[in-house]
């Protein structure tokens, strides 16, 4: 398993899913508060994530390391440059990880792709992009489909259950048309 372990796109939720899923490798969730580190690239200080990445798990095999957003704080050659050899001479351990929001057509240019590229047997990359608008079904027919299918799926069941009508409003009470 790779040390780092690189999070990026757009949709939030589906990464921390994947984060909690990493904390839950831990045995038992004193062990997992004890050995996780979360910090924000903008307000750390670099003796803050030499701390977290260098410090020995206490009771467990690994620690777990969560750094949000480091291009907010390496946003330029030189800080990336001093940031990459770090984290290569660090004592690092399983359980790095790192989170940055891309948007899609920006994630092959990004300075942490290119550098996942050419480790890639020491980092892991995964993508969660929100679907495209093109991609995601048109609403309006879907709404249309949708009433069409409950209107006639109400008549079965009113006919099913020896009434004619509409169907129901979830309560049992169908709405009967007047038979003359």
């Amino acid at each position: 398993m790779p040390n780092i372990i690189f999070l990026y796109g757009n949709d939030e939720l589906p990464s921390r899913v994947r984060i909690r899923e990493f904390e839950a490798d831990f045995t038992d969730p004193t062990t997992a508060d004890m050995n996780t580190a979360r910090l924000e690239a903008r307000s750390m200080s670099e003796d803050e994530l030499n701390n977290a990445v260098n410090a020995m798990p206490f009771l467990a095999p690994k620690r777990l390391v969560i750094l949000g957003n480091p291009s907010a704080r390496y946003n330029n050659p030189s800080t990336r440059k001093k940031f990459e050899e770090f984290i290569s001479k660090s004592l690092i351990r399983r359980g790095w990880l790192c989170m940055k929001s891309v948007e899609p057509k920006e994630a092959e240019k990004h300075w942490l792709m290119k550098w996942a590229g050419k480790n890639s047997t020491a980092i892991k990359t995964q993508a969660f992009m929100l679907p495209r608008q093109k991609d995601m079904p048109d609403g309006s027919s879907m709404r249309r489909r949708t009433r069409r299918q409950n209107r006639s799926a109400g008549r079965g069941e009113a006919r099913r259950n020896g009434r004619r009508g509409y169907a129901s409003d979830g309560h049992g009470n169908y709405q009967t048309a007047g038979v003359c």
